[in-house]
């Protein structure tokens, strides 16, 4: 076998956090700089253009990969983003927790009596919803999970991983929440439910035995139900989501005791 055939991806980023991060926030300036002087009033899903930064963390990695090993070294990283086999018996809990998650949060907006408009889901956009979300979530998990997780956990635990490199993630976003036009309530709330959702993709992470493809379906699962709720978004409540979100990750920390 060759040198270059028994890359370990995983390997290739334990030096390189520091440089990711600068590498990552090269790449995002011009679309944070698009986001402040583009209007996407108008749209249906209410995203600035900034939101195309998502494919900006596995470029990051793919650049100091390459820099690193070469090609082969590429080729390894993005083959792991499709490692459809470690995933197994779990595509079920991946695909429908985050759904089940918003349709208790769409329950309990009712209960409380907020005002909120019925469920409207557009067979002909669901389909092409999923297909740029999952599209969007390799560009992020290839990078977060698949080039930043593992040195994180190495130098801690899971847990300990899964808070900081949610915190990250939650920082990265904080521009395109800005230019959302939401409110800075919101915005907190929204980088609560980030921390909280990194865990569940650490923990899906972690079932699967390291499957990066588990995180990108999750990650998926995720943007299409906030964006179907109920709406296209328009009542979407990141402090409940956080609420929901936090007891989950408590509930499978208690019942599976892998420190998440």
């Amino acid at each position: 076998m060759s040198q270059s055939a028994g890359i370990d991806p995983q390997q290739t980023q334990k030096n390189s956090l520091i440089p990711f991060g600068l590498v990552l926030t090269g790449l995002s300036i011009p679309f944070w700089i698009l986001g402040a002087v583009v209007n996407t009033d108008g749209f249906p899903i209410r995203l600035p253009v900034s939101a195309l930064m998502a494919f900006n963390p596995l470029i990051a990695s793919l650049i100091l990969t390459q820099k690193q090993h070469g090609r082969a070294g590429v080729i390894a990283v993005l083959r792991r983003c499709f490692d459809v086999r470690r995933i197994q018996l779990w595509y079920l809990p991946i695909l429908f927790l985050m759904p089940t998650v918003m349709f208790v949060e769409y329950g309990l907006m009712i209960v409380m009596g907020r005002p909120i408009s019925d469920p409207q889901i557009s067979l002909f956009a669901l389909p092409i919803m999923i297909a740029v979300f999952f599209v969007s979530a390799v560009g992020e998990e290839g990078g977060w999970q698949g080039f930043v997780y593992e040195p994180l956990a190495e130098r801690s635990n899971p847990a300990v991983a899964a808070l900081v490199l949610g915190s990250l993630w939650a920082v990265w976003h904080v521009i395109p929440y800005f230019q959302g036009q939401n409110t800075l309530a919101w915005i907190f709330w929204q980088c609560v439910t980030t921390v909280g959702l990194r865990g569940l993709i650490v923990w899906f992470y972690i079932k699967t035995h390291k499957s990066i493809f588990a995180a990108i379906l999750f990650h998926t699962s995720i943007n299409v139900s906030v964006f179907m709720f109920p709406n296209y978004g328009s009542y979407y409540d990141p402090f409940l989501t956080a609420l929901l979100v936090g007891g989950v990750v408590i509930v499978l920390s208690l019942i599976n005791r892998i420190d998440l």
